[in-house]
C-alpha cells in the first residue's frame, strides 16, 4: 500500500522591523519568482500574497521536507531577489522568526480567499494584530518579548 500524506501550512513572516519595503510596483515580479522557489522544493503553492510589511504562503509541504528548511530557503532565496531589484531598494532582509499554522484540507479554500484579499484585509488590521490573531487562533500564547 503507497503512503499518502498532506502537509498544509499557512506561513506568515515579516520584513525587519516590519519596515515597509515590499514596493506594491514589483510584487507581480516577486510574487511570480516566490512561486518557482516553492515548487523548487517539490510544494505545492496554493495561494501567495503580500503587503508592504509582510507575505502569506500557503503551502503544501512533502514529506522530505521539514517546515524550518522550507522556510530558510524561501528566506534566502527571496530575500536575495529582493536586494537585488530597483523596486525593493529599501529592502534590507525578512524578520528573523515566523509563523507556520497546520491548515485543514476544509480550511485551505477559505484560507486562499483570505490571503487573496491582504490589501483590503489590512485596511482595518495591522500586521502585528492579526499575526497575534493567527497565534491566538492555532492555540498559541503570545509572548510580547517576541516581538521584533
Amino acid at each position: 500500500m503507497p503512503s499518502y500524506t498532506r502537509s498544509i501550512y499557512h506561513v506568515v513572516f515579516g520584513t525587519k522591523n516590519r519596515r515597509r519595503t515590499l514596493n506594491p510596483a514589483g510584487r507581480e515580479p516577486f510574487l511570480t519568482y516566490c512561486c518557482g522557489i516553492i515548487r523548487g522544493t517539490d510544494s505545492h503553492v496554493y495561494r501567495i500574497n503580500c503587503v508592504e510589511d509582510h507575505i502569506h504562503i500557503l503551502v503544501g509541504l512533502p514529506p522530505t521536507l521539514d517546515i524550518a528548511t522550507f522556510v530558510k530557503r524561501f528566506k534566502q532565496s527571496s530575500g536575495r531577489w529582493l536586494r537585488s531589484h530597483s523596486d525593493f531598494s529599501d529592502f534590507d532582509r525578512w524578520q528573523e522568526k515566523y509563523g507556520a499554522f497546520t491548515v485543514s484540507w476544509e480550511e485551505k479554500t477559505k484560507l486562499i480567499e483570505y490571503i487573496q484579499n491582504q490589501e483590503e484585509h489590512h485596511c482595518t488590521e495591522s500586521f502585528l494584530d492579526e499575526f497575534k490573531r493567527l497565534a491566538r487562533e492555532a492555540g498559541l500564547e503570545w509572548n510580547p518579548l517576541d516581538e521584533e
